[in-house]
């Protein structure tokens, strides 16, 4: 009776407990010990190297698929983008190097040349011929004084008709000569007063000119103190443009020292080259490297599908140990009559 109902506990055990059988089945097929990383690699290689890199175009990409590549060998390198702002680098250079150059100094406005002064006015000779012709003619009229004076008696004393007469031409000779001498002295006069006019004449062009050179001092004056401020205003300008170009290198060098050359860590062959979606206008590529010693097997690398060593999981199954049947006792055995052969 214990004998018959063994085969049944059996069966039962084997059904509530799928590990056991898996225990089992494991057991009686000898799996391969497990790998150890000393018996995968020699030198803690990886067994492939898969790097996912950004590029701007598919030149900067310098490595194909197949390719034997030597430790240190440039994998990717932004060239375009490099030169790119390296020529945008330069053009800041020469617009900095521009903006270095001061402007011209500005020199301040002479000063206001001095004038000859106008010499003394000197009259001397005018008032000389004014008093020597006053003197004349108050010696002319005594005289015509006197001859007038000297016809009247004449007349009173009844002389000779032809005395009196000649002491009237006598009269007449002397008032002509008064009357030039009033002449000469009315024309010394007027020399003076034309004397006085040109020296005043001259002295106000002499302060017109003066006036006029301290005007245009003054107007050199306000042109030059607007170009200091117009100096000054470009001064800022021109600092706030250096302080610009100057950010703007400071983050072309920043962008150019996140251009990296990616070189491979590994001497190996490109095993594959793979484009996936990028972002911000970048490309996004990934390499697979296989290094030295991790060679793929040949039906592997015919059909282009990567090595898997023992122990790796299997890209479509869960698990990388073989499935077992169930059997019931009772069902027939591939290889045998009965499903349990140790069991009497």
């Amino acid at each position: 009776m214990i004998k018959q109902l063994i085969p049944y506990a059996v069966a039962t055990v084997l059904m509530t407990s799928p590990w056991i059988m898996r225990s089992g089945a494991a057991q009686t097929q000898q799996l391969p010990a497990p790998v150890t990383t000393e018996q995968l690699t020699e030198t803690n290689k990886p067994r492939r190297l898969q790097l996912n890199l950004n590029i701007t175009s598919p030149e900067d990409l310098k490595v194909v698929e197949g390719q034997q590549v030597k430790v240190g060998e440039i994998l990717t390198d932004r060239t375009k983008e490099r030169e790119r702002l390296i020529q945008q680098r330069q053009q800041l250079e020469i617009t900095l190097d521009r903006l270095s150059i001061a402007p011209p100094e500005i020199n301040p406005p002479p000063p206001v040349p001095p004038m000859a002064q106008l010499p003394l006015a000197n009259y001397s000779q005018e008032l000389s011929s004014i008093a020597l012709a006053e003197n004349t003619l108050s010696t002319k009229q005594l005289a015509v004084k006197l001859q007038r004076q000297k016809v009247e008696q004449l007349q009173s004393l009844k002389v000779p008709l032809i005395v009196i007469e000649h002491e009237r031409a006598v009269l007449a000779q002397k008032v002509q000569e008064q009357r030039r001498t009033e002449l000469e002295l009315e024309a010394n006069k007027s020399k003076l007063k034309s004397s006085q006019s040109d020296r005043a004449y001259k002295e106000y062009l002499h302060s017109l000119e003066m006036s006029k050179r301290l005007i245009d001092r003054a107007k050199q004056v306000a042109e030059y103190e607007k170009q200091l401020l117009i100096r000054a205003n470009q001064e800022r300008q021109r600092e706030y443009q250096k302080a610009a170009v100057l950010a703007q290198i400071q983050g072309i060098d920043n962008a150019i020292s996140l251009i990296s050359q990616v070189k491979s860590p590994y001497a190996g062959v490109v095993r594959k080259i793979r484009w996936l979606p990028g972002n911000d206008n970048l490309l996004a590529v990934q390499l697979v490297i296989v290094p030295e010693g991790q060679r793929p097997t040949a039906n592997s690398a015919l059909s282009g599908v990567e090595p898997r060593l023992p122990g790796d999981p299997d890209e479509n199954s869960e698990t990388t140990l073989p499935q077992q049947q169930l059997r019931l006792p009772g069902n027939p055995d591939e290889n045998s009559d009965r499903a349990f052969t140790g069991v009497n």
